[in-house]
C-alpha cells in the first residue's frame, strides 16, 4: 500500500535509501529497505493544487516540489518544514513539468506549461523570503516552444536543457 489518492510521481534516494511517493497534496516517504512508512509531509499545496513533479536537492537533504497551479517549494526532509519558495509559473498555464537540480551551484530548474523556463537559485536571497515573499529567479526564457512543454531534462556538468513540447 502507498497511497490513499492517486500516486503522480516518484523519487528514490540512493543517498538516504529512501522513497518519495506524490499523491494529491502530500509526499510519503518510505524506507525502501524495510517497505515501511517513515514520515508524511501533508498539505504541501492548497487543496485545489496537486504536486506534479519533486526533485532532490544534490545532498538529499531537501526536495524541491512544482505543481498544477505552477508553484515551487523547498521542504527539509528531517523536519518537514519548507524552508522557502521559489518564483512560480503561471497559475492559469503554469503547471511544472520538470524540475532540475544544479549540483554545486545550488540552482533550480524549472519547466512549465506556460512555456517557460526558469533558473532559481535554492536559498533564501533576503529578509523578504522570511516575510512569505517569493525570490525572483536568476534568469528565464518563455516562449520557447509553440505548445506547452510537456517534458525535460538537464545535464549539470553540459549546461545543457532539453525540453519537449
Amino acid at each position: 500500500m502507498s497511497d490513499d489518492t492517486p500516486i503522480w510521481g516518484a523519487k528514490f534516494s540512493k543517498v538516504r535509501n529512501e522513497i518519495y511517493v506524490l499523491g494529491d497534496q502530500s509526499v510519503k516517504i518510505w524506507n525502501a529497505q524495510s517497505g515501511k512508512p517513515v514520515r508524511v509531509l501533508k498539505n504541501i499545496f492548497s487543496a485545489l493544487d496537486n504536486i506534479t513533479y519533486i526533485r532532490l536537492d544534490d545532498t538529499h537533504r531537501q526536495i524541491v516540489v512544482g505543481s498544477h497551479l505552477g508553484e515551487i517549494k523547498v521542504y527539509d526532509i528531517l523536519s518537514g518544514l519548507m524552508t522557502h519558495q521559489l518564483e512560480g509559473h503561471s497559475k492559469d498555464a503554469g503547471e511544472i513539468s520538470f524540475l532540475g537540480y544544479g549540483d554545486g551551484d545550488s540552482t533550480v530548474i524549472s519547466v512549465a506549461w506556460d512555456k517557460v523556463i526558469k533558473v532559481h537559485k535554492d536559498e533564501k536571497v533576503d529578509e523578504g523570503l522570511r516575510q512569505g515573499h517569493t525570490a525572483t529567479s536568476l534568469r528565464s526564457k518563455g516562449r520557447c516552444h509553440e505548445k506547452d512543454i510537456t517534458c525535460a531534462d538537464y545535464h549539470h556538468k553540459l549546461g545543457l536543457i532539453a525540453t519537449g513540447a
